[in-house]
């Protein structure tokens, strides 16, 4: 009895002990769960201020990126606009020095050099026309030195050219003068001249030569720059005073090349050729030995006139 009054009263302590114990452990708990809480409200408190300090140095160094790329576009744009300008200065100021400085410049020597050149070139010019009208006028002295020094002059200048007044005047001189080496010396000097002056001077000779002289020479070398039509009956009527084999040999070794197809077809001419003429001209192959003088190939020369004629009369009958 004893026994289960002890185990009753044992079992009584340990529920109500038990129960005290679980009574304690749920207040424990309970502390436990609000101090979590707690922690967990601080960490949560001092994860927002982190975050919130976070966030206001992003935006910081957001706002600082964001100036400094504006800076830094700044710096560019001024750099691109400056690079410009610099170009532009680089490409406008040549081109202005050169037209406002340059080019003025040039054109002004450039303007200059030639109104110098041709004041120079007119002085020369001017200076020669004296000289050669003072050695023209000089031909006409009674003293053989100045008559000759004068000569010469106008032998190693005549190149250049003379005037139409100038020309006249030698002319005039050669018709008053009877010297015939002198008077050829002269038409040397003034042959190559094209002028109507001495056009006429040489038709004059062709008309009344009764001699075959030097001056057919040059009377031949001046009609080279004419038609041959211009001076053929005048050279018709000068072969008819002087049909000789002389004066044919004067004409067939100086006749003008570019006019002796005319000379050689020209029915007027070879019919009025005396016969010692023709055989002289016909020598042993119907005149065929002339056409290296003549710049003539033998077919060519073979179709003249003047071929058919000596053929003709110097073809051996059978």
């Amino acid at each position: 009895m004893f026994k289960k009054i002890l185990l009753t009263l044992f079992l009584i302590s340990s529920v109500f002990s038990f129960s005290q114990t679980d009574t304690s452990n749920n207040q424990q708990n309970k502390k436990i769960e609000l101090l979590n809480k707690k922690v967990d409200s601080l960490i949560s408190e001092q994860n927002g201020v982190k975050t919130k300090i976070l966030e206001e140095r992003i935006n910081q160094a957001t706002e600082t990126i964001t100036n400094q790329s504006s800076m830094i576009s700044s710096f560019g744009t001024l750099y691109t606009v400056i690079t410009i300008i610099l170009a532009f200065i680089g490409v406008v100021l040549p081109i202005l020095t050169y037209q406002f400085g340059i080019k003025p410049s040039r054109d002004a020597l450039k303007e200059f050099e030639e109104k110098s050149e041709a004041k120079f070139n007119n002085f020369l010019k001017e200076r020669r026309v004296k000289e050669i009208d003072n050695a023209i006028e000089n031909l006409k002295s009674e003293d053989n030195h100045i008559r000759n020094n004068s000569l010469n002059f106008l032998t190693y200048n005549s190149h250049q050219g003379l005037n139409e007044d100038q020309v006249l005047k030698i002319i005039n001189i050669i018709n008053n003068n009877n010297d015939e080496n002198f008077l050829v010396q002269l038409l040397g000097c003034i042959v190559n001249e094209k002028n109507e002056n001495l056009k006429k001077y040489f038709i004059e000779y062709l008309n009344t030569s009764q001699e075959a002289n030097s001056t057919m020479y040059y009377c031949l070398k001046f009609f080279s720059y004419y038609n041959y039509s211009e001076y053929k009956n005048e050279l018709k009527i000068f072969i008819s005073n002087n049909n000789t084999s002389t004066a044919l040999s004067i004409i067939f070794s100086f006749f003008p090349k570019n006019n002796i197809i005319d000379l050689l077809n020209d029915h007027n001419i070879i019919d009025i050729l005396s016969s010692d003429a023709l055989t002289f001209v016909h020598g042993y192959n119907f005149g065929k030995s002339n056409i290296s003088q003549w710049n003539m190939s033998e077919e060519d020369y073979e179709k003249t006139y003047l071929y058919e004629r000596l053929k003709e009369k110097f073809t051996p009958v059978n």
